[in-house]
């Protein structure tokens, strides 16, 4: 099982604040093997090490390095976020800003606020909200420096 699945709580019943800009982000570790010519395959023995070769969000590491996600000032941004694992703690940041509210598990009644790295469990979802007061480049992490070395690694560019 891969991906992310949203559910939306039926109107009037905990209803999130709305967002601007919403994006869900599926963070995984993938344990390769060159099976033949340009065809990989999972290696069970990497897995159980725990030496994956890549952590990615949504699948291609640093993929949002290059084509980074976008926001402007003063909107709420809205991130769904997944760990699929199998294996590792996502130790979730964004550099230079502080989370909003923080939803674990999506449960709205457990909101909290004014948290600068959240950990999400492997199978666990978390919605993240952060509102920008700055423009720039703002850098999403697994703030497991592994992690973000091998992929969990990209940018939010925020405009005015």
């Amino acid at each position: 099982m891969y991906g992310a699945i949203v559910v939306d709580p039926a109107e009037g019943e905990n209803e999130l604040p709305p967002a601007d800009v919403s994006y869900v982000l599926v963070q995984s570790e993938w344990y390769t093997q060159q099976f033949r010519e340009n065809l990989l395959t999972g290696d069970f023995d990497k897995m159980v090490s725990v030496a994956p070769d890549v952590v990615a969000f949504n699948g291609i590491a640093f993929q949002y390095r290059d084509y980074s996600l976008e926001a402007r000032v003063g909107q709420r941004v809205r991130i769904y976020f997944v760990d699929a694992g199998p294996n590792l703690n996502s130790a979730f940041h964004v550099i230079g800003e502080i989370f909003t509210d923080v939803y674990p598990g999506g449960d709205f009644s457990q909101a909290t606020s004014g948290v600068s790295t959240y950990t999400v469990a492997p199978g666990q979802g978390v919605i993240f909200d952060l509102v920008f007061d700055e423009p720039g480049e703002y850098v999403i992490v697994d703030h497991s420096m592994r992690s973000a070395y091998l992929g969990a690694y990209g940018l939010i560019k925020v405009s005015l």
